[in-house]
């Protein structure tokens, strides 16, 4: 790689002409970002510079200037990390945190939304909601400092039924590589009420290319949100072990399929639960009892729903669903209301080494998936969660954070992740220190082409970065 063309001084300097001073620095030795600066990336790589703007147009000036100074553009919502994305494979990078964009343009009772600037929090939205007491539920990540436009971006999945935030997605505003500011759906129209609306505009629908493809960086989201239900039954059912998982799947998925449950199940390991209660209630170990699995879930709706529907859930537990008891059966209850159980700003709680992974939602195959993964990482004490959708398994796995920066468990979770991808299961996400990996065998040519040429469309500075992420060859004039 190339010297960089700016000493420090001078690359800041510039970028402050933009922000201000105050708002340009370097970054420090131990930032987190959720993982993003792990130690997978390399030290000649790790971003020079720290700017935060205040809008989508200082953002707009910064976008094509920082390709100029020939740096990459990399980005985070806040500190926490999540959605964010790198820049440029092999150049120096600056990275742009947009915690200062935190404003709540608008949540709207009847129509039951939500359009918020990037660097807004769960925890900030929940509070709006609380002051005004709005009966409108959000779908939180467990961490409440998380941004919501970076779930969205990172299609992270929740247990309510508006649990699936790309679902509930209703208009992107985003920057562009040379600076252009592009709103989908109806916010392309100036002024247009239906933006948080209406999904769709007159034309190609656009909103998907900012969710995990480095295609710009999302400034503002418009969000639906879940009208409170007037009554909401939360239960769970310890599960004695595995075989009893795969049981509880067959036995609930037909109530998915036909609207009895209409959130997810989650189906939680005693160490996924052990690390709940660690990271929420400061250091508190599961006692002894605890179950190997443990079945959480909800019924939400009318009474007279809730009761007629509350007699099949019965006869597939086997028992009355009814609530469960102690600390860790208290903080997934909230989780089932779609709330944050805690704030930790940096980001340090996301497992070092992650991914996700999906199948048909069949007993078999919640069997064959611990399998695999156990094969490779039995020896990280891997924390394990299966989540249930009418039509969908996934399997949560996440290598405790001791392995921040382990090898042996980064190279066990690649192999473990090659082996599912071999025997047909697909990877949802993973942790920023796999996902080059994990997308270089994910993603075949045809999408690899596709890529390469929106990507050449969107961002004239970095034709090549594309190839860079997947890892594929040069390929001039080859489709």
């Amino acid at each position: 790689m190339k010297a960089p063309p700016l000493d420090t001084a001078e690359l800041h300097a510039r970028l402050a002409t933009v922000v201000g001073g105050e708002h340009v620095g370097a970054l420090d030795a131990d930032a987190w970002y959720g993982g993003l600066l792990g130690a997978h990336v390399a030290e000649e790589l790790r971003p020079r510079a720290l700017v935060r703007p205040a809008s989508a147009e200082q953002l707009q000036r910064l976008a094509p200037m920082v390709a100029e100074l020939g740096h990459g553009l990399w980005s985070s919502a806040n500190a926490c990390g999540n959605g964010a994305q790198r820049g440029h494979p092999r150049k120096p990078g600056v990275l742009v945190d947009l915690a200062r964009m935190n404003r709540i343009v608008e949540v709207d009772r009847r129509g039951a939304y939500a359009v918020l600037e990037a660097g807004v929090s769960f925890a900030a939205l929940a509070a709006e909601l609380q002051a005004r007491d709005l009966p409108l539920w959000l779908d939180a990540d467990a961490n409440g400092a998380h941004s919501v436009a970076g779930s969205i971006a990172s299609r992270a999945l929740g247990l309510t039924p508006y649990g699936d935030r790309q679902a509930a997605l209703c208009g992107i505003e985003a920057v562009l590589a040379n600076g252009t500011l592009l709103r989908t759906g109806m916010g392309a129209l100036p002024g247009s009420a239906c933006w948080p609306r209406y999904k769709y505009n007159f034309g190609p629908a656009l909103d998907g290319l900012f969710s995990r493809a480095h295609f710009g960086i999302v400034t503002r989201v418009g969000l639906w949100l879940m009208p409170a239900p007037r009554k909401y039954l939360p239960f769970a059912r310890a599960v004695p072990d595995l075989a009893g998982v795969a049981a509880l799947i067959e036995r609930l998925r037909p109530l998915q399929l036909d609207g009895s449950v209409s959130g997810r199940l989650l189906l939680a390991s005693r160490a996924s639960d052990a690390a709940l209660l660690v990271q929420a209630s400061g250091g508190e170990e599961p006692g002894a009892g605890a179950p190997p699995w443990t079945l959480y879930g909800a019924l939400y709706g009318l009474p007279a729903q809730l009761e007629h529907h509350a007699q099949p859930l019965a006869a597939a537990l086997g028992s009355v669903p009814s609530a469960g008891a102690g600390t860790v059966w208290a903080l997934r209850a909230r989780q089932l209301r779609g709330e944050s159980l805690y704030a930790e700003a940096q980001g340090r709680d996301a497992g070092a080494v992650s991914f996700r992974v999906l199948a048909p939602a069949t007993g078999a195959d919640a069997l064959a998936l611990h399998h695999r993964v156990f094969a490779r990482l039995a020896d990280f004490a891997p924390r394990l969660a299966f989540m249930l959708a009418p039509r969908l398994l996934v399997l949560e796995v996440d290598v405790p954070g001791t392995a921040s920066a382990n090898a042996d468990a980064t190279a066990a979770a690649l192999a473990a992740s090659k082996d599912l991808v071999t025997a047909g299961y697909g990877l949802h996400s993973t942790s920023p220190a796999l996902e080059a990996s994990v997308a270089a065998r994910h993603t075949p040519s045809g999408l690899r082409h596709l890529h390469d040429g929106l990507h050449t469309a969107l961002d004239p500075f970095a034709t090549l970065a594309a190839r860079g992420k997947f890892g594929a060859a040069k390929r001039r004039g080859k489709a």
